[in-house]
């Protein structure tokens, strides 16, 4: 029974009978050790919800999708957001006759007889003299010794100037009384019908018409603009709202602020042995 007894003292040593200690100052609780603390309040800057604290200052960020405008090239037209120029001209026009010559809009076969002579007539400028026909050819007299003017042989002196006669070829005088008259031919034209016609374009052209048409297509640019007052960033416009943060007190390590000082424990593991 002794011996018994002896076990379970030995046994309680064992698991309870284990010593602890504290650093001066501290407290001992079972295993921990505690101390009053008194410490100097701190202070931080806060601000408001959905701003953010930079260098001193509360700023937000409001954002708003950019207006768009679309623009073309000078000249282009935008159609359904594309750029389109459209260029016409006159088509090259061809005008050509199966059979027979093209003359003044239409097709002709042309043929030629003999002019009829109806006589002799002195060309235009000219004079007859019944006979011959002449030209007057006027030069200023030349003076005698005695101021009396004078001309040269074969002319003759007519109110103060020398005329003299120079002889011509009468010419022939023909007539047609069908066609057209070219020299001694009378030139006949028989219409046949109307002209083929045909029209081309140059190339990258499309022929509508009497027309020649091209499309010139391109994308259209998009242009980015922002209120006044934003500041325009890719496709949005941004402005920033700035506020001064506000000092908040607060203490660390848990402790409770009271008056402007932060009371509490410090807790801290008992020293074992």
């Amino acid at each position: 029974m002794k011996k018994i007894l002896l076990f379970l003292i030995l046994i309680i040593c064992l698991t309870g009978c284990t010593k602890y200690s504290c650093p001066n100052g501290y407290n001992l609780d079972g295993k921990k050790c505690s101390i009053d603390v008194v410490e100097e309040v701190k202070t931080k800057q806060v601000c408001d919800s959905n701003y953010t604290l930079e260098n001193n200052n509360c700023m937000k960020e409001i954002s708003l999708a950019a207006k768009t405008k679309e623009t073309c090239p000078k000249g282009y037209k935008n159609e359904n957001h594309i750029c389109i120029l459209v260029s016409t001209k006159n088509a090259n026009k061809k005008t050509w006759c199966v059979t027979g010559t093209y003359k003044n809009g239409a097709c002709y076969t042309f043929s030629t007889i003999d002019a009829v002579l109806l006589g002799q007539s002195c060309p235009e400028g000219s004079n007859s003299d019944g006979f011959r026909c002449f030209k007057r050819k006027k030069t200023k007299p030349s003076q005698t010794a005695y101021g009396t003017p004078t001309c040269l042989d074969g002319e003759t002196l007519e109110f103060g100037s020398c005329i003299k006669k120079i002889y011509v070829d009468k010419i022939d005088n023909y007539v047609c009384y069908s066609g057209t008259l070219k020299g001694k031919k009378c030139e006949i034209s028989t219409w046949i019908g109307m002209p083929k016609i045909e029209y081309s374009c140059p190339n990258g052209y499309n022929l509508i018409g009497e027309k020649c048409s091209k499309t010139d297509v391109k994308n259209t640019t998009i242009k980015y603009s922002c209120d006044k007052g934003y500041e325009l960033k890719g496709t949005s416009c941004v402005k920033y709202i700035s506020q001064k943060p506000t000092e908040v007190q607060y203490c660390d390590n848990e402790l409770l602020l009271i008056d402007d000082k932060c009371y509490g424990k410090k807790t801290i593991d008992a020293i074992k042995g």
